[in-house]
């Protein structure tokens, strides 16, 4: 994959909102691994999680008269994803979630997050692994900062609880 700086994602972005099919693929290509990785942390299933990534990407691309330029296509992009996310994840249970059995300790965090309720489990994701900013997570969620911190702390917790 190509490396690109934020100004040729947003031009590029610019140009798919006028419906150039070859530039919202350039955008597609930057940004369905992290989609896909939110995807499948939310749902730890390979299946669903490559079916929502489709979803949100046809969404993205039928919404794009919608796309406000002020805001990374990342962060409306991610917006999208949550949403179908959370309608995809309540169609599965935790047990239909299979745990990893290797021992890194990045493996064996993203295994406990099944014990997470949803909204903390994606609080958790979007802060602690994608690296998104407070700010950024209410505008995805539409939660307040407080709201936001709240379930931070209790999705670490009891993660603490769980690796413990």
């Amino acid at each position: 994959m190509d490396i690109y700086s934020e100004y040729d994602i947003k031009s590029l972005t610019i140009k798919a909102k006028e419906k150039n099919l070859e530039a919202f693929e350039e955008v597609y290509n930057f940004n369905v691994p992290k989609i896909y990785a939110l995807c499948l942390r939310m749902t730890s299933d390979d299946e669903l999680s490559n079916r929502l990534t489709k979803e949100i990407f046809l969404d993205a691309w039928k919404n794009l008269s919608n796309y406000d330029e002020q805001i990374s296509f990342e962060l409306w992009v991610t917006t999208i994803a949550v949403k179908r996310i959370i309608a995809g994840v309540k169609n599965t249970t935790n047990k239909d979630i299979v745990e990893d059995k290797t021992n890194s300790s990045v493996n064996i965090v993203e295994s406990k997050l099944i014990c997470l309720q949803e909204m903390e489990r994606l609080i958790f994701i979007l802060y602690d692994i994608e690296k998104f900013s407070f700010k950024d997570i209410t505008f995805v969620t539409s939660m307040t900062i407080k709201e936001v911190k709240t379930l931070l702390i209790k999705a670490r917790l009891k993660l603490l609880r769980e690796i413990r």
